[in-house]
């Protein structure tokens, strides 16, 4: 239950971003807004979603000729034209999505034939569009955290009035192995009782995917 909440609160976010890159394309004269997500843990950006509904990846971002540029604007923190300096056509521009000193990811958008609205236009709104998608995600971890703490309380909550009633051991065992499941993000728990005059224990009771 825990994991199908949480993975519904996902969804939200990713639909709600969504719908702004696609205002964001439309702003920016462009085929395609991408937001990538910045991963700390893994040191990767990967794209999290896009202005193309129902696609399984971006149609029209250019992997080959863009991905390190996209990159780029990550690791230096500062926007990319994919354009030569002396073009006033930019195919590609990218802009670090940052709240205060955390880098979130990169906004681009991109047309193969060039962005409709110019690179003084880009310049100034691109950036802007990026703080709006921070907020965005901000406000989407912020309402997951809360959700996430909704549900454990809940299942502390349950758990107790479960142990008020003076449960069989067995049943207890259950009780707060479930419990430890749906207060965590953990799929499974174990129970292991301590023997420390033996130094050893035994398995009291362990959830379905405990073997």
């Amino acid at each position: 239950r825990v994991a199908a909440a949480e993975q519904e609160d996902f969804k939200s976010e990713n639909d709600t971003i969504a719908a702004f890159l696609q205002d964001v394309r439309d702003s920016m004269g462009a085929d395609e807004a991408v937001f990538w997500r910045w991963s700390e843990k893994r040191d990767v950006l990967r794209p999290f979603t896009w202005s193309t509904p129902g696609e399984p990846r971006p149609m029209h971002f250019d992997m080959g000729a863009w991905s390190g540029l996209v990159q780029w604007s990550a690791q230096q923190r500062m926007m990319n034209f994919d354009a030569d300096a002396r073009s006033a056509v930019a195919r590609l521009a990218a802009a670090p999505v940052i709240h205060e000193d955390r880098l979130i990811g990169v906004l681009s958008v991109s047309r193969a034939g060039g962005l409709d609205r110019g690179r003084e236009h880009i310049k100034s709104w691109l950036p802007r569009h990026a703080a709006q998608v921070a907020r965005l995600v901000l406000g989407a971890e912020m309402r997951r955290e809360y959700g996430r703490h909704m549900r454990q309380s809940q299942a502390l909550l349950n758990a107790a009035k479960r142990f008020q009633g003076h449960l069989p051991q067995d049943s207890l065992a259950k009780a707060i192995c479930e419990t430890a499941v749906a207060v965590s993000s953990a799929t499974d728990a174990a129970l292991v009782r301590w023997r420390a005059e033996e130094r050893r224990g035994w398995m009291q009771y362990a959830t379905g995917g405990i073997r």
